[in-house]
């Protein structure tokens, strides 16, 4: 997350770190995606070759519903939020999210100009969550990828490499040292490895032209099931 602890110091008249105190706490009661509204969108915008898009998230913030947009550009390997350096907050659908933050904050006792100032920090962290939950309960979920573009886009912690180890061996100490080489995995030393994933759970795909689960398991091993001195011996 983004630290704008600098730009309050050098706003002044009177905000300090409790007022940043209090813009998380506008950010942090928004509830993302809540009962009854719909799942995230993925607008396309026919421009960088049709990698860039417009990402609509629907969210609540002291009972009333907005949605929120920010420009989103995939590459094919990661997801980027607005990559050109572009604050989406200018947006024109983002108008009136951003005149409830500003209501907000003149609510709170913030002068005009202060909330003028202060209102994109607050977008900011909101356009934050929205993005993280996307990429945490949806995109994960939704789309089909191999083991490779899933560490380009994602990383890997030890839930997923859990996961993928129990798919290639069903012995307990044979599984901890296997999700310990998939946690050393780069999308470079991958290829054609036998494990992709499917609406949110990893399968084997043993189909032509794949490594057999047992080759790959082999390979792990050999190639990461050691200390990371010995791989250069």
């Amino acid at each position: 997350m983004v630290c704008f602890w600098p730009f309050i110091e050098q706003a002044g008249e009177g905000w300090s770190r409790m007022d940043y105190m209090q813009a998380m706490e506008i950010a942090n009661g928004v509830v993302i995606n809540g009962f009854r509204q719909p799942k995230p969108e993925l607008i396309p915008t026919q421009e960088c070759s049709g990698d860039l898009y417009t990402l609509k998230v629907a969210l609540k913030i002291e009972g009333m519903e907005f949605f929120i947009y920010q420009d989103l550009l995939d590459d094919g390997n990661k997801f980027f939020r607005n990559p050109f350096n572009e604050d989406s907050i200018d947006k024109e659908e983002n108008t009136p999210l951003f005149n409830k933050i500003m209501l907000i904050l003149r609510m709170k006792g913030v002068s005009e100009h202060q909330s003028a100032m202060f209102t994109p920090i607050v977008y900011d962290l909101i356009a934050d969550k929205a993005y993280k939950s996307y990429l945490e309960d949806y995109a994960k979920k939704e789309k089909v990828m191999t083991l490779g573009k899933f560490i380009s886009y994602f990383g890997m912690d030890e839930t997923e490499a859990q996961s993928i180890a129990s798919l290639l061996s069903d012995n307990t100490k044979e599984v901890q040292e296997l999700k310990s080489a998939i946690m050393q995995l780069t999308p470079h030393s991958l290829f054609h490895e036998p494990i992709e994933r499917n609406l949110g759970s990893w399968q084997l795909n043993t189909s032509k032209g794949k490594m057999s689960p047992e080759e790959f398991k082999r390979s792990l091993i050999l190639d990461y099931g050691k200390p990371q001195s010995d791989l250069f011996s």
